[in-house]
């Protein structure tokens, strides 16, 4: 996503279960942390999460899932500093 400035980003398409590769591949080491963010709905009703978080940790990634209540309104500060908190422990 061409944003102009140093906000870009790039967007990968790829199944869930290859979420290692398109890590690997656009430059992530796997021997890092990550957390899977997902909200409540996806967590609950659907099995992406979980596939997301195998992913990572069967290519050796130190990995967490954190879930959130779904809505624009949860994204605080407050569940920011909760995913830096989930980050030192893992």
């Amino acid at each position: 996503m061409n944003l102009g400035d140093s906000r870009s980003y790039n967007i990968v398409f790829s199944p869930i279960s290859s979420l290692a590769a398109a890590l690997e591949e656009a430059g992530f080491p796997s021997t890092g942390k990550c957390i899977i963010v997902s909200n409540d709905y996806v967590g609950k009703k659907t099995n992406h999460a979980q596939v997301a978080l195998e992913s990572v940790k069967a290519a050796g990634w130190n990995a967490a899932y954190v879930e959130f209540p779904d809505g624009e309104t949860e994204k605080t500060r407050t569940s920011s500093s909760m995913l830096g908190k989930h980050m030192h422990v893992i």
